[in-house]
């Protein structure tokens, strides 16, 4: 089905930027020498 598939490749691709962004603030915290430019 055409709308499942979009619908989990949505799911997945906003899990992923999710996911980065949790990341980088989590390594920010984790490590102070490192600054958002």
């Amino acid at each position: 089905d055409y709308s499942l598939a979009m619908g989990a490749i949505m799911m997945l691709a906003f899990l992923t930027v999710i996911g980065n962004l949790i990341a980088d603030i989590m390594y920010g915290m984790l490590d102070p020498r490192v600054r958002l430019d």
